[in-house]
């Protein structure tokens, strides 16, 4: 009987030696791999949460806006109405250099609506009227411009015109609107 031991010599044929996984490679792989969806998450999760700063940036500075809105509106209605419906001084304000306005002759419209401004008042100062452009700091300047337009029964209608430098960028504009009458 033979022996079941291996066969020895140089006729035996040689059994391949058992190789270990080489996993060096792909440990490494896998930590790549792991780091560059760590990377990409933190970073969508930066990304959002600047953008919601951003946002909520924006939506302070509107409020801030129509808040000057408000006051301006709560001056002019503090005014005698016929102060109001005499609307701005040309002669002691530049109002051929505001880009609001179109001038032809002595005629001064309001781009934004198209209507004719009354300009008849002679105070050298009397806010909002004179002069009708304030800036107003709250953390950035705020450009707060009142536009008073006499109209037909005694109707004085005010545009008040806020911009600034938005967050975003570029400069944002709130508008607001209010018709009054003679008390």
């Amino acid at each position: 009987m033979r022996s079941a031991s291996k066969p020895k010599g140089p006729w035996a044929p040689e059994r391949p030696a058992r190789r270990q996984r080489d996993e060096g490679g792909s440990a490494l792989l896998e930590v790549v791999v792991a780091f560059s969806l760590f990377t990409v998450v933190i970073l969508a999760v930066g990304s959002g949460t600047m953008m919601s700063t951003v946002v909520a940036s924006v939506a302070q500075q509107r409020s801030v806006a129509a808040t000057l809105i408000s006051a301006d509106v709560a001056n002019a209605t503090a005014l005698p109405f016929s102060d109001l419906s005499a609307g701005l001084n040309p002669t002691t304000d530049a109002l051929s250099s505001d880009p609001n306005i179109q001038v032809s002759g002595s005629t001064y419209t309001l781009k934004l609506t198209g209507a004719t401004l009354a300009t008849t008042n002679t105070k050298t100062a009397e806010s909002p009227l004179v002069p009708h452009i304030a800036t107003v700091a709250n953390g950035i300047p705020y450009k707060v411009a009142t536009y008073p337009q006499a109209g037909p029964s005694g109707l004085v209608t005010l545009v008040v015109i806020v911009t600034w430098t938005s967050a975003l960028g570029g400069t944002a504009k709130v508008v607001g609107e209010t018709q009054m009458a003679a008390p």
